[in-house]
């Protein structure tokens, strides 16, 4: 029988290149090391935009506070099924669903994997009854309590400059304020 000699990276790199979710990972650094394809799609990138290049550069409005990778890094505890809304390079708005986990070599963090879906899909699928609506406002009510957020830690807890940022109503933004 002949059998050929495959090394564990080339095993893990074919598997992870062959599944259908986003798979992004990084090292401690928030360097990313491994990017698929379906992730790139997804994100609407090239795999060589991403690949080597720190996180929040391929996805400026990324910061250790809004990125379950960099959560991950910092903290070692996986994070599951988390929605998260991000920009890429391009501007385009992403809208994935994540788990995302620590890696860890000989007991040490080397990095964090993040297995991503595309929330927009599951979306489409919310007039079906394949899907609960539950976990998806959930799901949601995180997002938007992120993206204020985001929007006010950029703002230095400007209201009126955040909701300005956020293209909503000041109003509005008050009045979620108080909801959250």
């Amino acid at each position: 029988m002949n059998q050929e000699f495959y090394t564990t990276r080339e095993v893990l790199e074919a598997i992870l290149t062959s599944i259908d979710e986003g798979i992004h990972v990084i090292d401690t650094k928030g360097y990313t090391i491994f990017y698929n394809k379906v992730a790139a799609e997804r994100d609407r990138m090239k795999v060589e935009e991403v690949l080597g290049a720190p996180l929040i550069q391929s996805f400026p409005s990324l910061n250790h506070h809004s990125s379950t990778l960099l959560k991950v890094i910092e903290r070692g505890v996986p994070i599951k099924d988390k929605q998260q809304s991000y920009m890429n390079i391009h501007g385009k708005m992403i809208e994935t669903i994540n788990t995302t986990l620590p890696l860890h070599v000989n007991g040490e963090l080397i990095g964090a994997i993040e297995i991503a879906k595309d929330y927009s899909n599951l979306k489409a699928l919310k007039g079906t009854n394949a899907l609960d609506i539950q976990p998806l406002r959930k799901a949601l009510k995180q997002a938007e309590e992120e993206l204020i957020s985001n929007a006010l830690t950029k703002t230095k807890g400007n209201v009126l400059q955040a909701a300005k940022l956020l293209q909503i109503p000041r109003q509005t933004l008050q009045y979620k304020l108080s909801k959250i």
